[in-house]
């Protein structure tokens, strides 16, 4: 089953309502008039901006215990969440846990006495997303989403309902957006506005949307007995007779960790109880079957458990012949620590071989290389892993040139290299992310050449010429690696500057945060990054009656649409370029005087976001 399965004229009307729905946020006429602890939930979060660590600390404390008020602090918890301070960052988890866990009280409440409209909603909805497969994305939901708009408020409520139930971010999947930007700000964008409708149990339900959504941004697998476990109404969720309540319970533990002893034992007891055959191929004629759950819904919220699943998940997915990304990631998860490792060992064997017709992939590099051990047994492997990379991709052969290009030459690579360029979307070198593994290894682990090698691609990989598949991810990993002076920053600088990230928010994003994480920052980069930081993102596109019309007859905007970052990053990917560039002022070596004068009236935004990053800034440069 695939796209094709649904008609092209209910999915072009899907997508043109989407773009209505999805990017309008409520009409301020509709709000309702702030309850008196919407006031105090925005003085305790401006506590966040506090230069004392431990006023930071208690603010997040205690807007942990604001729910559901407390929802709409969502977004600068999680950006606590990476304060300079551990203490800080250990008080966000835990308030955005202990958010998440009131959300989840609401939402299994929800779910437990939805109505039968909303029950057929959902049906219809996870017959549809279901016939995607591994295809869905955020994207996906979002329309889903946007069909319920127009409906009864009942409805509207059970699509909110349903925005959690994926994973935030696709798991581990493209690295440049896991790490770049993460938070699955995306969907909170489609979520939030709904928290300021003028039907209470409307912005109820917004606000558990919203508090499930950033818990799942901090989940872990350990166990837990500290108050932060997932809500135990959860459990009853996975006996209800509807099978669109047990799927709903099967996603929102999988999101929702950590769990306690009792919410463990229910999940492998349900998931033992499952038959373990794949779910029946569905389409959304009249005559198909209905909606039901399967063994690998139940294997979703399995993962969620750690090493108590590793048993039921190593049984239920025997090892593959070729790894990927995903499927390490889940099974370092459940502890098979082993298995990977052989899997790891075949891989390296292949891949690194002189006959070779494809280079490692780049999804299991990242996956795999966090882990000290599994990045040292690929060592031995690695010049015959960056000559795979040289002989089986074009874009990977340029950037492993031994001489670096004259600056200005104008010349420039032929062949497929040039149209690897042109495409952005095309997938990124697998020579970025072995440098990324390079830069893993212990020095004595490393030849000095190798090294030279690995900082050479990603100077490259960043440079303007560099395609954006490239400079997305070597940006990401400069994020990643944390490591100051990593790159000159210089090479940001001029990347920034490139015609490229002007285009593309999300591009500019990874690149002002790169120059953020490197440090020493020269005073040029103020010039760059002001206007992203002191102007607020223009109002989303919406489009009138005749553009909807014109969409909703054609392909070509479905096609844009379906996009990961088509809904709800285009609400939000402007706004992390601003949070960016003011990191990137909060870097400026050169002249801090002209970078405060900048950030200053930052500090007294309407974004509480703005002011937390403004504040946090400013800290970094002395003020």
């Amino acid at each position: 089953m695939n796209r094709r399965s649904i008609t092209p004229t209910l999915f072009a009307a899907l997508v043109a309502l989407a773009a209505t729905a999805v990017l309008r946020p409520a009409r301020a006429g509709d709000a309702p008039a702030p309850p008196a602890a919407a006031s105090d939930v925005a003085t305790i979060a401006a506590g966040l901006e506090a230069p004392e660590p431990a006023t930071r600390a208690k603010a997040a404390e205690t807007l942990g215990t604001r729910y559901p008020e407390a929802a709409v602090a969502v977004p600068v918890l999680l950006d606590a969440t990476r304060d300079e301070d551990a203490t800080v960052r250990a008080a966000a988890v835990r308030a955005l846990r202990l958010l998440g866990r009131r959300g989840q009280e609401d939402a299994a409440k929800a779910w437990t006495t939805m109505s039968a409209a909303g029950l057929a909603f959902h049906d219809e909805v996870f017959r549809f997303l279901g016939s995607l497969g591994a295809a869905v994305t955020r994207t996906d939901l979002a329309v889903a989403f946007a069909t319920a708009s127009t409906a009864s408020a009942d409805t509207m409520r059970a699509a909110l309902l349903g925005l959690p139930l994926l994973r935030l971010r696709a798991p581990y999947g493209e690295f440049a957006m896991d790490t770049g930007l993460g938070d699955g700000l995306g969907l909170l964008a489609v979520a939030r506005p709904w928290m300021a409708s003028g039907d209470a149990a409307t912005a109820r339900t917004a606000a558990a949307v919203v508090t499930i959504i950033g818990r799942s941004a901090v989940t872990g697998v350990e166990a837990t007995d500290d108050g932060t476990a997932s809500a135990g109404t959860l459990r009853p969720l996975l006996a209800a007779p509807s099978p669109v309540v047990r799927f709903a319970g099967f996603m929102l533990i999988g999101v929702g960790a950590p769990h306690d002893a009792d919410t463990r034992a229910a999940v492998l007891d349900a998931a033992a109880r499952m038959p373990e055959s794949e779910a029946e191929q569905v389409t959304l004629e009249p005559e198909a079957a209905p909606f039901r759950v399967t063994r690998n819904h139940a294997l979703f919220a399995a993962r969620s458990l750690g090493v108590a699943a590793r048993a039921l998940v190593l049984a239920s997915h025997p090892m593959p012949e070729h790894l990927d990304g995903v499927q390490v990631r889940y099974l370092l998860d459940v502890g098979a620590r082993d298995e990977v490792a052989s899997a790891w060992a075949r891989e390296l064997a292949a891949r690194s071989s002189p006959r070779s017709e494809r280079p490692i992939d780049p999804s299991v590099v990242f996956a795999i290389g966090r882990d000290a051990t599994f990045a040292a047994a690929a060592a031995p492997a690695l010049p015959r892993l960056f000559a795979a990379a040289a002989r089986n991709s074009a874009a990977s052969r340029e950037l492993l040139l031994p001489a670096e290009p004259e600056a200005g030459s104008g010349s420039g690579p032929s062949g497929d290299a040039a149209a690897e360029r042109g495409d952005a979307s095309a997938t990124a070198s697998p020579c970025i992310a072995l440098a990324w593994l390079a830069h893993h290894l212990p020095t004595a682990l490393l030849a000095d050449d190798e090294r030279v090698l690995a900082q050479r691609v990603m100077r490259r990989a960043l440079s303007p010429r560099a395609r954006p598949a490239d400079q997305r991810v070597a940006a990401a990993v400069v994020i990643d690696l944390q490591r100051p002076g990593l790159v000159p920053p210089a090479t940001l600088e001029a990347a920034l500057a490139s015609p490229a990230p002007r285009d593309d928010a999300v591009l500019a994003t990874l690149l002002l945060r790169a120059i953020a994480t490197v440090g020493d920052a020269p005073a040029s980069i103020i010039a760059i990054a002001t206007p992203y930081a002191i102007h607020p993102p223009e109002p989303a596109w919406e489009p009138d009656a005749a553009e909807r019309a014109e969409h909703a007859a054609g392909w070509p905007f479905v096609r844009e649409a379906l996009e990961v970052r088509a809904m709800g990053s285009r609400v939000e990917a402007p706004v992390l370029r601003r949070l960016a560039a003011i990191d990137a002022l909060g870097a400026v070596v050169g002249d801090k005087a002209k970078a405060k004068e900048v950030l200053a009236p930052l500090t007294k935004d309407a974004d509480a976001r703005v002011r937390y990053r403004a504040a946090k800034a400013l800290r970094r440069l002395g003020a």
